[in-house]
């Protein structure tokens, strides 16, 4: 039997989940969803918790609470409500003013015991603040964030601690992410390295029981993974642009070259040449004249070394 959410429930909001008997809370993913954790089931269902599920595009965890939170909201009769720490006043709308229920039901059905009596009040949030921040919803940042690693003998260990997106929503084109050192980040199931090491790191998946497992690697392929992860972190997933040689010189196109007296001189590249051809590919084709002078003099300063080491 898998731990089951049955709607989409907004961030910050409370429920009773009866599936458990716990009072739960949806809040922006962290670590240890309290739902399914402690509780006798296989395993979660579709819980509204991946952002590919959601209409705000947030992944969530649901976490166990026992007492008032400020901020935290409840649904009653369909309207939103938010708890405030606040003592109830003529000014201000509750759940006393616009249902035919009191807050002190609510405190009672979420936390066993009345707590408005303290200060409190389950305070309506208006219609329109509710559907701005529902048509409105702000793209989350792709972020991915590793412990501290435990370094011996050249081995490194280490946790995934932070991880906003998984799954096929890793990435703007999927599940994996290929950083310009070659590392490549992947996320189907759980958290792994390979051995013998193949330059590839598993991230948390889709089996969420295993976010907390240890991963170990060589203390080199480590700073590579940070620099994969620091990466994929400033691109939001997207990766750096590759990189585009540059054709030069091009076909009809000027350069300049050291001539066998030494002298500068400047040409059109033509491919069908064979001596621009020749030139282009031992490197004395130049933008500028000035470059070429400066090659023309690197190159008597490393003549002159050589011939000086041979004794001429």
């Amino acid at each position: 039997m898998d731990f089951v959410v049955d709607k989409e429930y907004a961030v910050g909001e409370v429920f009773k989940h009866e599936q458990t008997g716990k009072t739960l809370m949806c809040v922006p993913r962290s670590f240890i969803c309290d739902g399914y954790i402690g509780a006798a089931y296989a395993g979660c269902g579709n819980n509204f918790c991946s952002q590919c599920d959601r209409k705000d595009g947030i992944s969530v965890i649901y976490k166990k609470v026992t007492g008032p939170v400020e901020g935290m909201l409840y649904r009653v009769c369909g309207r939103l409500f938010k708890l405030i720490n606040r003592a109830h006043t003529a000014a201000v709308k509750c759940v006393c003013t616009e249902t035919h229920y009191w807050c002190g039901c609510v405190d009672q059905a979420l936390f066993g015991r009345m707590i408005c009596e303290n200060g409190w009040c389950w305070e309506l949030v208006e219609e329109k603040e509710a559907r701005a921040s529902k048509a409105e919803p702000k793209p989350s940042m792709r972020n991915l964030v590793l412990s501290k690693a435990f370094i011996y003998e050249n081995k490194a260990t280490f946790k995934i601690v932070e991880q906003s997106h998984r799954t096929v929503a890793f990435t703007p084109n999927g599940n994996a992410f290929t950083a310009g050192n070659g590392v490549k980040i992947m996320s189907y199931n759980r958290p792994a390295i390979r051995v013998p090491e193949d330059g590839h790191l598993f991230v948390c998946g889709d089996q969420w029981r295993y976010d907390n497992d240890e991963l170990a690697c060589s203390f080199e392929f480590f700073n590579k993974i940070k620099e994969a992860v620091e990466e994929y972190n400033s691109t939001n997933g997207c990766g750096l642009p590759n990189k585009v040689a540059e054709v030069f010189p091009e076909e009809g196109g000027k350069y300049f070259y050291v001539g066998d007296d030494w002298v500068v001189r400047g040409t059109n590249y033509v491919g069908a040449c064979k001596y621009d051809v020749q030139r282009k590919e031992i490197g004395n084709c130049f933008k500028t004249k000035e470059q070429a002078e400066a090659a023309a003099k690197e190159i008597k300063r490393c003549l002159k070394e050589f011939n000086e080491k041979l004794g001429y």
